[in-house]
């Protein structure tokens, strides 16, 4: 959860409690910023994650952030913790510890959406081992702060020993399925179809294969209404 002034909180909602994690760099400016959790298959450390944050609008300075989070709920002290470099935003670098930013100068990525996926679990479309992008692709639209997720595994087991990967895109009030095919490193774009709802700087989280929204932006007035979309069986809406 991120709170005022660049402070990054997690909340135990058992406890009903917050700690604070960390705070952004002070030279860092956030503009509808993206932060997506990385899968590491190497990774010996199973109560540590690893989160990847960028972002930053064309007039404000650009960042691509990693941070290696473990608990604040565990016993491990805090300075055992930083000493790890562990829960702190640090700049993301390539092999040679050079900085790298995603994007450039030209691009927009206020309201940016990411995610995970592919044979190498990287970050579509960017090669996170070669730290370069390997596609691009242009919507016929501008859209921001829009829902953005791959489909689940159970739901493309059909397509086990092929290499193309459906995201499902929302925005305004339409749905978009985009496939990926990674052999030949090609997009799809599907027709669009049309939802019952206009979705606006929604936040959105995936469970099982249920979409859950969360409030939203209406016209200058906070929607507070959470609306949920099937994407498995039947596909249905519900409010």
């Amino acid at each position: 959860m991120l709170g005022q002034k660049s402070l990054l909180f997690l909340s135990y909602i058992l406890k009903n409690e917050y700690k604070l994690i960390c705070e952004y760099p002070s030279d860092v400016q956030l503009v509808g910023h993206c932060v997506i959790k990385l899968v590491d298959n190497n990774n010996k450390y199973s109560n540590q994650i690893t989160l990847l944050s960028f972002g930053g609008a064309r007039n404000t300075k650009r960042h691509t952030l990693m941070m290696k989070y473990e608990s604040v709920w565990s016993n491990i002290s805090n300075k055992l913790k930083k000493s790890n470099n562990c829960n702190q935003w640090i700049p993301f670098t390539n092999n040679d510890n050079h900085p790298i930013i995603i994007g450039t100068d030209k691009n927009n990525y206020c309201g940016a959406r990411a995610v995970i996926g592919g044979s190498n679990n990287h970050l579509f479309v960017f090669n996170l081992n070669l730290f370069k992008f390997i596609q691009h692709d242009t919507l016929s639209d501008t859209i921001q702060y829009h829902g953005f997720i791959l489909k689940s595994k159970n739901e493309q087991e059909q397509e086990k020993n092929s290499q193309n990967y459906e995201m499902l895109l929302f925005g305004k009030e339409v749905l978009l399925s985009i496939e990926y095919d990674e052999y030949n490193n090609t997009f799809q774009v599907q027709q669009p179809i049309r939802c019952i709802r206009s979705f606006n700087r929604c936040a959105y989280a995936c469970v099982s294969d249920t979409i859950l929204f969360f409030g939203g932006w209406n016209i200058g007035q906070n929607s507070g209404r959470n609306i949920g979309w099937n994407s498995g069986r039947n596909g249905r809406w519900n409010s």
